[in-house]
């Protein structure tokens, strides 16, 4: 992972007026890239990307797809909104819950999950595919 260092200098920068909102966002990009890029570097094989202190430490799952055209989706969701709607799921009424199965939505197994389990077998997420015509899609925590 980035240093929480080099993202606070990056803050800084912003908060000092060294540099745009925009250049601050690519510059916590490259950092985060970078280190993705170590950590798929230092792994050995599938399995978990870190220990599990440094998992828990993960505050987003991130997607990145990129075109070859040079189109760009980066989209981070705190891992927070993850546990929030698996709490959120205890409190629906039952007749909602009845008319999701009918449509084949089963929430009943929502409520059986532990969220913080949930989000540190998240912690091992790891997906990239690069298509044949040169999309690449990321997925992982940070």
């Amino acid at each position: 992972m980035e240093t929480t260092s080099e993202r606070l200098q990056v803050l800084q920068m912003l908060r000092d007026g060294k540099i745009t909102p925009e250049q601050a966002d690519q510059l916590l990009e490259r950092l985060a890239a970078r280190s993705q890029k170590r950590a798929e570097d230092t792994e050995e094989g599938p399995g978990p990307r870190g220990t599990t202190e440094e998992r828990k430490k993960y505050k987003y799952l991130r997607i990145d797809v990129e075109s070859e055209s040079g189109d760009t989706v980066h989209i981070r969701v705190p891992l927070g909104l993850i546990r929030a709607g698996l709490k959120f799921s205890h409190m629906m009424p039952k007749d909602i819950g009845t008319r999701l199965s009918k449509e084949g939505i089963d929430l009943s197994k929502l409520a059986e999950m532990n969220p913080e389990e949930l989000v540190e077998h998240l912690g091992d997420l790891g997906i990239d595919i690069k298509s044949s015509e040169g999309e690449t899609v990321k997925i992982f925590c940070e």
